[in-house]
């Protein structure tokens, strides 16, 4: 904390040294600084989290669980006290890494056992090294001035606001209608519009909660987009995966927090329970409802007694009702620390690296499916992993699938060199992908595809070749809108930006 005090007197220079901007962006107009507070209060309330968990956890794990939360954070807080430009994309990227990596480490489980001290020390120095190298790349790419030229392409707001809503109630009712029916589309087709439906889905839904938080969205507007908010994450949930509907809510509080420049804590907490219960109960709906190799998904009017199971399934887990040997909490269920382990003991004395074989199907994740039905999966390279390390077979990865994450794809490929490579690679991408949005109005182009690329940044489980596809998919519909909706604007004073 000490240390982040004293950075934090030091760093007040401009991300971009020398550079004449046109007007301020919504990053701009949203001083990161007014977040300094918030992140002090978080970054106290995770300390007395580890003071907490040094009762109950060998001071190792607790020691490297600090690690982690530090070379976590650091980005956030640079970010946060001006050393970070538009969006915070590597940011958030990195803070994924507390939950999926550190709280494994304080969590109630056994799988630690199975590991020697110097395991877990050499796991969790790996994770803070590629987030720390990430961190020096990322803030070095914002520093260097942006050539991107201007004019810029940008839409109404008006009709943007009406666009994403309708596109958003498009999205809910072809969810709702394909849940209930999966047969209707060719595998193709299906792969085609879910991409650019959820492309256009989170891009709406960060506009829109950006606008009504600033009070520029209509009453009438307004309702019809918590309708569709609420809508589209419980359809979405019925699958059982909770992926979609988090991403939904992590880039509506981003909306919120840079429109009204504050944190909905009440509403935080009480997602955050919701989220939590049913996480815990995951695991037995999963069970019942994923057998076979089929997926059982609720019809409309199902959908009240389903999700009281499912509450009803969690609260068991949460308060007891299973044997403690049987339970697996959120610490536990969210993490991918046991991967990374597992790899790092077995490779490449046991195991063999991949040596790439994983990345080999990016490149034809680039040609569509309805003009490829027989193409690989996007999946593939998490499918290689698993198998490699006996955890599934091709068979089991079929009906559920294990998610490794970027980190732990890289070592499984090339140990910890790979490592160090994805680092370097996701600190610049990541910063030039923030510098794109950066002193560009909310409707232009060039702040949306940043903001599509914010919205991948919370898939941490997903390996490479599935979080490119991803993003290839989302990228078509605003390629689109670009083509059709949009019109060459000159900025050149703050009167220009409309936010």
């Amino acid at each position: 904390m000490l240390f982040l005090i004293v950075m934090e007197q030091t760093i007040n220079k401009p991300p971009f040294p020398g550079e004449q901007t046109d007007g301020p962006s919504v990053s701009d107009e949203f001083k990161p600084r007014q977040l300094l507070k918030m992140f002090r209060l978080f970054a106290v309330a995770f300390f007395f989290l580890l003071v907490y968990k040094a009762f109950s956890n060998p001071i190792l794990n607790v020691a490297c669980a600090s690690i982690i939360f530090f070379a976590a954070l650091i980005p956030t807080y640079l970010w946060c006290s001006g050393g970070g430009a538009g969006l915070p994309i590597y940011p958030l990227y990195a803070a994924t890494h507390i939950w999926t990596y550190g709280l494994f480490l304080i969590g109630e489980n056994s799988l630690l056992d199975r590991y020697y001290a110097n395991d877990i020390l050499y796991a969790s120095v790996t994770v803070a090294a590629y987030l720390l190298i990430g961190t020096v790349v990322w803030r070095s790419t914002l520093k260097r001035k942006n050539m991107l030229s201007r004019p810029i392409r940008v839409l109404k707001p008006d009709t943007a606001d009406s666009f994403f809503l309708i596109s958003f109630a498009l999205t809910s009712m072809f969810l709702l209608i394909t849940s209930e029916s999966s047969t209707i589309l060719s595998a193709g087709m299906y792969s085609l519009l879910r991409g650019i439906a959820f492309g256009l889905t989170n891009l709406g839904v960060f506009i829109l909660t950006y606008r009504w938080s600033k009070g520029q969205l209509s009453g009438r507007k307004s309702y019809l987009f918590w309708v569709l908010v609420i809508l589209f994450i419980t359809v979405n949930a019925t699958s059982l995966m909770l992926v979609g509907g988090l991403q939904l809510l992590m880039l509506i509080l981003l909306g919120y927090v840079l429109g009204r420049k504050k944190i909905p804590v009440i509403a935080s907490i009480i997602v955050l329970c919701i989220v939590m219960v049913l996480h815990a109960g995951k695991g037995d709906m999963r069970e019942q409802y994923w057998q076979g190799g089929s997926r059982s998904i609720p019809a409309l009017s199902e959908y009240p007694g389903f999700f009281i199971e499912w509450f009803g399934a969690g609260a068991d887990h949460l308060l007891g009702g299973q044997e403690i040997e049987q339970r697996q909490s959120f610490f536990n269920r969210a993490g991918l620390m046991s991967l990374l382990l597992l790899t790092q003991t077995e490779s490449p004395d046991r195991v063999p690296y991949l040596e790439g074989a994983s990345y080999a199907p990016i490149l034809e994740q680039f040609v569509p499916r309805i003009l490829s039905p027989t193409k690989i999966s996007s999946h593939e390279g998490t499918v290689l992993l698993n198998m490699q390390y006996g955890l599934q077979t091709r068979e089991d990865a079929s009906s559920t699938s294990i998610g490794w994450g970027m980190l732990n794809e890289a070592y499984a490929n090339f140990g910890f060199a790979g490592v160090v490579l994805l680092a370097l690679l996701t600190g610049f991408l990541l910063g030039e992908a923030a510098k794109i949005g950066t002193n560009v109005p909310i409707y232009s182009s060039r702040y949306l595809f940043s903001l599509l690329v914010l919205s991948l940044s919370f898939s941490v489980e997903i390996c490479t070749s599935a979080l490119i596809a991803a993003l290839y998919q989302y990228s078509v519909p605003l390629f689109l809108m670009t083509i059709f909706l949009t019109e060459k604007r000159s900025i050149k004073g703050a009167a220009d930006i409309e936010t």
